[in-house]
């Protein structure tokens, strides 16, 4: 039963093929028994000459990080992956699709339960109808490929120089509030790059770029002290995070809560009672998101009580901090390798 189809590219180190002969001399490295080995295995009859290896490494990430160390020379990974790990090592390219776009599906036993394979025949039909599958969808990919690579290599770099400085704080906050310290980490460098001294035209500052008002909430006594500001925001946006419904699940709570950071509880309220005029479900962010961008019109922004907003930046801003804390995991991992390819720092100063 698919529920999502994708392209299949193969990505190389160094030039990048784009015809099927150019191959002929590239050694192709994908993990075994996987959709891209039997994409292989498809095409071998046309294309005799087509050489492969199996390895059993557990996500087809690990071997994008292999091709942009150079450790192996090319591999085959889908859209969505080689979107995200563009955020890591912008000069990926994908520039030859091959095979058939791929289908994402369920894969059962030959000898299942029919039983059990007509009720996840009914489940994709009800999640697609209701939305939830679009909602999945968007929570896994739907942020990928936000940034352009040189935000995604200066991200990089300072989480090597800068984040261990303030990381022990970060970990601290998270501690203390229950939002993990990597969310914390990534809605502080969307607001001031982790500059603590970070002071904006609207008189927002310090590293979480709390306001006045915000600050004063918090107790919070100098702006500009680095771990003053990031216990403040973690609180805060934990405090925002219960004053929603009750019903509202993670991440939906956590995502709508990082809009209010962004824009104002009040603005956000306007955006989910807008997106019940829609039909649509103003407890899902995917839905939401939607009819935040709808605050920015005037004909629609006096229809209702707070009247109007950025709703976009709202949405850019929660799309790009999804992002930031999913690269945040990913690279403290212990068993990630590094951070930026040899040469990275290099590019990165030429720009």
């Amino acid at each position: 039963m698919p529920y999502q189809v994708v392209n299949e590219s193969v990505v190389c180190s160094g030039e990048q093929p784009r015809t099927f002969e150019e191959l002929e001399e590239r050694e192709i490295t994908v993990i075994r028994d996987s959709s891209e080995e039997q994409v292989l295995r498809t095409l071998k009859p046309d294309y005799p000459w087509l050489k492969w290896s199996a390895v059993d490494k557990s996500i087809p990430g690990d071997l994008l990080e292999d091709v942009s160390s150079g450790e192996i020379d090319c591999t085959i990974a889908n859209e969505e992956q080689v979107a995200f790990m563009r955020n890591f090592y912008p000069d990926m390219e994908s520039a030859l699709d091959i095979g058939t776009p791929s289908q994402l599906s369920w894969t059962f036993a030959k000898d299942v339960d029919a039983e059990l394979y007509t009720k996840m025949q009914a489940f994709f039909a009800r999640i697609e109808k209701d939305g939830t599958l679009d909602l999945l969808l968007d929570r896994y990919y739907g942020h990928a490929d936000r940034l352009e690579p040189f935000d995604a290599a200066d991200f990089l770099s300072k989480a090597n120089t800068i984040l261990p400085r303030y990381r022990q704080i970060f970990e601290e906050a998270g501690s203390l509030s229950g939002i993990e310290w990597q969310l914390v980490a990534a809605i502080a460098y969307r607001e001031s790059h982790w500059n603590p001294l970070a002071t904006s035209y609207t008189k927002v500052r310090g590293m979480m770029m709390l306001t006045e008002d915000t600050a004063d909430r918090m107790k919070v006594t100098n702006r500009l002290d680095a771990r003053e500001s990031i216990m403040a925001g973690a609180r805060y946006l934990q405090l925002l995070k219960e004053q929603l419904p009750l019903r509202i699940d993670e991440p939906e709570r956590t995502w709508l809560a990082l809009a209010a950071y962004n824009q104002g509880m009040g603005h956000l309220e306007d955006a989910r009672i807008l997106a019940q005029r829609y039909g649509w479900n103003p407890d899902l962010w995917v839905d939401v998101q939607k009819a935040m961008v709808k605050l920015r019109n005037p004909n629609i922004a006096k229809t209702l009580k707070h009247g109007y907003a950025r709703g976009g930046e709202a949405v850019v801003y929660v799309e790009t901090v999804r992002l930031y804390y999913d690269m945040l995991r990913r690279i403290t991992r212990d068993e990630y390798k590094q951070l930026l390819p040899p040469d990275y720092q290099i590019k990165l100063n030429a720009w």
